[in-house]
């Protein structure tokens, strides 16, 4: 058997389980109290350190969460929360003062140390307590109303445009091969909404610039198609829903909703908005719930945030 005789730089990549045939030279097969690190090498394995005493009524059983919020090198806390209470000590053992407005009975819990997880977020700590369901509540989003809206988008010279309600032609127009103020787009639409409130019954017609509103005030639903001589291009209906959020009109009327389809292909990336007024003339169009059929969680069954405030507190409530 020969002698092989070579030195070791470090023992700075700890422990390895493989064969000493593929292991580093600086892989040990068994350290006991050492810690490796590639700045001081192999050294002793740093002691446990006592700070303070958090509590001195805990639980027999131990049956707590314990979450630790690193919010810097400075200000660290420690979270102790049970199926009672939710407290917080700095690394000093200083408790915190908790407010609870809400009262703490999210935290009920036949066993927090498993039921329970944070995760925490700047100034923000959000607990989950898995042993709640999410409770939805009664309430549903506004009732789908029938209405639509007509948007003169271009005006063009010898153009016929045409609204047509559960397939009969309600309102026609036509502008001029010379006159100008005919190709204006407020005018065309007034000269639409003008035919709409003569020619039909049960419906309330209003007007914002170039985009007209048609509402169904008695009976069952409608359909609505518009038509134009560009392709068209030039007359837009908005029932329901749209392919793209470019094909909604800037100016429209408070509280229209809409469904935005995107994809035809897919459900998933469908989204309603609604119309949002300032002005008679201003507005904008925001993100918004279904009507109808859409359903509200109940705040106080979803995760409970603790927050620290400027003041050094901390509140617990629901989110």
């Amino acid at each position: 058997m020969a002698l092989v005789s070579s030195s070791i730089p470090n023992l700075s990549n700890g422990v390895s389980q493989q064969s000493p045939s593929v292991r580093l030279d600086s892989q040990a097969e068994e350290q006991i109290n050492a810690f490796s690190s590639v700045i001081s090498g192999l050294r002793k394995r740093p002691p446990t350190q006592y700070l303070a005493t958090l509590m001195t009524n805990a639980l027999a059983n131990g049956n707590y969460f314990i979450h630790v919020i690193n919010r810097d090198i400075t200000e660290r806390y420690i979270v102790i929360a049970d199926n009672t209470n939710i407290r917080v000590f700095d690394f000093n053992g200083t408790e915190k003062t908790v407010n609870k407005p809400s009262g703490y009975s999210y935290l009920s819990s036949g066993n927090p140390l498993t039921d329970f997880k944070a995760v925490t977020v700047a100034d923000h700590t959000f607990l989950l307590n898995k042993s709640i369901t999410t409770a939805i509540t009664a309430s549903t989003s506004s009732t789908e109303t029938s209405n639509a809206l007509v948007h003169v988008k271009q005006g063009n010279y010898e153009s016929v445009y045409r609204v047509f309600i559960d397939n009969t032609q309600q309102a026609a127009y036509t502008t001029s091969g010379t006159d100008k103020a005919t190709l204006q787009t407020d005018h065309i639409a007034g000269q639409l909404a003008s035919q709409l409130s003569s020619n039909t019954s049960g419906y309330s017609i209003g007007r914002n610039g170039s985009t007209i509103l048609i509402s169904r005030t008695t009976g069952a639903d409608f359909q609505l198609r518009t038509e134009d001589s560009s392709g068209n291009q030039a007359l837009v209906g908005v029932r329901k829903t749209v392919q793209s959020f470019s094909d909604l009109p800037a100016r429209a009327f408070s509280g229209f909703t809409v469904r935005v389809n995107g994809d035809a292909s897919s459900e998933a990336d469908d989204y309603y908005v609604q119309y949002v007024s300032n002005t008679t003339s201003q507005g904008y169009w925001k993100e918004t719930v279904r009507q109808t059929h859409d359903t509200y969680v109940t705040h106080s069954t979803l995760p409970w945030k603790l927050v620290r405030e400027a003041n050094g507190t901390f509140t617990f409530t629901p989110n």
